[in-house]
């Protein structure tokens, strides 16, 4: 297969003195590319329903860009603002009672492998989410109903079951062969972000 489109799903939370902090996951996906708006949007709305079942209130998505390159400097081709009518933000579906988030810097990842190898040693597509789900008796272990939320959503990034059958993949194309999620908590510095890339005319 070969890595058709990127998709990056903008998120948004409280964190510290700001209401709507921004941080985002950039996924890379085999081909085809959405070839209009109708299939771009149909693209975001099938990962974001799965990726929000890692969330619960008030972590919500509040939009997106697509590119038809998987290369760094590509310009967008399609976005969405769903903070602007008549869209509006997707909250986190996530129900992880009793136990409870970590601080905003606070993530979790899960990892894909890769069908790649380098010099002998298999390659990784790793994710960080915010923030991580902790049980309420402390300690740093994830809490296993997001671990089961987290498995389900990365099995169904690999299992053809986004539109086309399109499959989560590093830039040159390569799928995973499976997928695992990690079993404690880590911190990852949240850092204002920049002005998104417009999308083109």
């Amino acid at each position: 297969m070969a890595a058709g489109c990127a998709l990056v799903i903008i998120k948004d939370f409280p964190y510290r003195d700001n209401p709507n902090e921004q941080w985002s996951n950039r996924y890379m996906l085999t081909e085809p590319t959405p070839a209009n708006d109708t299939e771009w949007r149909a693209l975001f709305d099938a990962i974001v329903g799965s990726e929000v079942t890692l969330y619960e209130p008030p972590v919500r998505v509040v939009g997106g860009y697509g590119y038809d390159s998987v290369d760094e400097g590509a310009t967008a081709v399609w976005g969405v603002d769903l903070t602007l009518a008549p869209n509006a933000p997707v909250e986190g579906t996530g129900n992880f009672d009793p136990d409870t988030s970590g601080p905003g810097d606070s993530a979790a990842w899960i990892r894909w492998g890769l069908d790649r190898f380098v010099k002998g040693k298999r390659i990784y597509l790793r994710k960080y989410y915010h923030p991580a789900y902790l049980p309420v008796t402390g300690g740093d272990t994830l809490s296993p109903l997001w671990t089961q939320a987290a498995l389900a959503f990365a099995g169904g990034m690999h299992a053809g079951g986004l539109p086309a059958g399109r499959i989560i993949c590093d830039k040159l194309g390569n799928v995973p062969v499976g997928s695992s999620v990690a079993a404690y908590a880590t911190t990852r510095t949240l850092k204002r972000r920049g002005k998104r890339p417009p999308t083109s005319p």
